[in-house]
């Protein structure tokens, strides 16, 4: 009788990822070639479904379920896969596809192994049937700084052994923390059937990667220590290769607008930089990721509404009219964005508010200083030619003076 091993992890909750899908079906197909019996069992939250366009959608009619389904039928798992909506502690109220509530807890207790990448499977009713639980960390170093901040994102609890794609993690000389789990170092699986025999072989002393730009983790504090995404990170080890004085170079394929390229590019001799075109987003299409503030063009809304402001100002009768609703409108939009910001990109605890409110203070603060310099010197420049600065227009409500500018109203 061959040995049962289910595996949890997620595929629709990343649709057309297919870096993550391939990583998801190595463990499937890897086991299934050892002569294991392999089933699939992943979890969606209903708010995370959106269709083809990218709304909000039903999760039976998503986009999600039909990648899910699309993946798994076209590799042979359809009828060995089972996707669960909505669900908290049990079944109960959880909306299945693929297999009942009952067909889960029957297979839970007849598997003889969960293997549960980055802990993805969190129900308790249906986790504590298996007899032995793998834990299998794809994101070292985030997973074991989470635990020992006690943050639930790690979700280590309740298993019996605990892999890590971290080589070093648990050993002498490593800082990251394991608070006492004993990390087993492992390398992740490849399915050398699903590799292309004919892929031409190149021999170079380079090592060459493919990996994303940014993620969706907030930077973490440890010891005093901040750990941030690649796109921060990486340029440590730009400037080591630097350092090096031999030919070290690193291709690094970004969204032509991310301003952190500018700064590896600083870096010249040593880096080799391709700036994608736009179409390479559809890459990038975690429905968490950082890549959402580059969607639905609000950069160009918000410039579009900052330039509507600034020229209203250029004659009278305009700021109560369309610049009032520009105001408004690009208030609106930076406040989602901020919040968007500080959600996915610092977190929403003390370390992730201070660090936030500081590259606010650095960003707004150095030109509103310059401008208001700048303002106070020009009135100071009209007032010494002779001319009024209120005439330029009235509705700027600029005082006779640098001075003035400074003391409150005396109107009333």
């Amino acid at each position: 009788m061959r040995r049962v091993v289910v595996v949890s992890s997620v595929i629709a909750n990343k649709p057309h990822n297919g870096g993550n899908a391939r990583m998801v079906l190595n463990w499937l197909q890897g086991l299934e070639q050892l002569g294991l019996d392999v089933f699939f069992v992943e979890q969606i939250r209903g708010e995370h479904c959106v269709d083809a366009q990218g709304s909000p959608a039903p999760a039976s009619h998503s986009a999600n379920r039909a990648y899910f389904d699309d993946v798994l039928k076209t590799h042979g798992f359809s009828r060995r896969a089972a996707l669960i909506c909505d669900v908290d502690g049990t079944l109960d109220a959880a909306v299945v596809h693929g297999a009942t509530a009952s067909e889960l807890h029957d297979l839970a207790d007849a598997a003889d192994l969960l293997i549960n990448i980055s802990g993805h499977l969190s129900v308790r009713a249906l986790k504590q049937r298996f007899r032995r639980k793998a834990y299998v960390d794809l994101d070292p170093g985030y997973t074991q700084l989470w635990h020992t901040a006690g943050s639930s994102a790690a979700r280590l609890e309740g298993h019996d052994v605990y892999f890590t794609v971290g080589q070093r993690i648990g050993t002498v000389g490593c800082r990251i923390p394991t608070d006492g789990i004993a990390w087993h170092a492992i390398r992740q699986p490849i399915v050398l059937t699903e590799c292309r025999p004919d892929a031409p072989v190149h021999s170079s002393p380079r090592f060459t990667t493919i990996a994303s730009w940014r993620g969706a983790y907030a930077p973490i504090t440890h010891e005093g220590e901040t750990y941030a995404a690649k796109a921060h990170e990486f340029r440590k080890f730009v400037e080591g290769a630097k350092a090096a004085g031999h030919e070290n170079e690193r291709h690094a394929v970004f969204d032509e607008t991310d301003f952190a390229r500018k700064k590896i590019m600083e870096v010249d001799g040593h880096v080799g930089v391709t700036i994608a075109p736009l179409f390479m987003r559809q890459f990038d299409v975690q429905p968490d990721g950082f890549s959402a503030l580059h969607h639905a063009g609000f950069g160009a809304w918000r410039f579009l509404l900052a330039v509507l402001v600034a020229v209203s100002h250029l004659w009278g009768g305009m700021i109560h009219g369309p610049a009032a609703y520009a105001v408004w409108g690009f208030f609106v939009l930076s406040g989602y964005l901020m919040t968007l910001v500080l959600g996915h990109k610092y977190g929403t605890d003390a370390a992730g508010i201070r660090a936030y409110a500081a590259n606010r203070v650095l960003r707004i603060y150095p030109s509103y200083v310059v401008a208001v310099l700048l303002g106070i010197a020009t009135i100071w420049v009209l007032r010494r030619l002779g001319a009024d600065p209120a005439g330029l227009n009235p509705q700027f409500l600029m005082p006779n003076g640098a001075w003035n500018c400074c003391r409150p109203s005396e109107s009333g």
